[in-house]
């Protein structure tokens, strides 16, 4: 990582903890305006669709419920280290700000990087403002059903 990343001016976290799923990202690179999802898989020969699914639900994660992740492009990654290389398609809608899974081996990671990098030109993510944000899961079924009838009488929640 540390050569990889050498060239870039940005922030890394390691074991970036998802707290409504009790699980911990492996890395997550900030790099300009882009938020990187990376979930390793050291040794490993093949692009597994579980690890796939892995990768987009921590990303999909951050994206609904990290408030510092709500208006910024995400990015997730599987880098088995493994795999043979395979072209990868970078596959981005800006409305949405969340790319399809990209697959990487440890000798293409930068390509990837550098291959969505290219296609931002929004605002570089303040580091410190996403760091302190909140992490704000779904509601409670209270909130829901307050936030769903609000300003509604009694008799159309019956």
């Amino acid at each position: 990582m540390k050569n990889i990343l050498s060239e870039y001016d940005g922030n890394i976290y390691f074991e970036f903890s998802i707290p409504r799923m009790g699980k911990r990202v492996d890395a997550v690179i900030i790099i300009q305006s882009v938020i990187f999802v990376v979930e390793f898989k050291v040794g490993a020969k093949t692009y597994e669709s579980a690890d796939l699914d892995q990768a987009m639900d921590y990303a999909l994660d951050m994206h609904n419920f990290h408030e510092g992740s709500h208006d910024v492009t995400l990015a997730p990654i599987l880098v088995a280290t493994k795999a043979p290389a395979i072209e990868f398609q970078i596959n981005y809608i800006p409305e949405d700000r969340l790319l399809s899974p990209i697959c990487c081996n440890e000798n293409n990671l930068v390509d990837a990087i550098n291959g969505v990098l290219k296609l931002q030109n929004e605002q570089t993510v303040n580091t410190q403002e996403w760091e302190t944000s909140g992490y704000k899961p779904t509601p409670t079924i209270i909130e829901a059903t307050l936030a769903l009838y609000n300003g509604h009488a009694v008799a159309d929640i019956s």
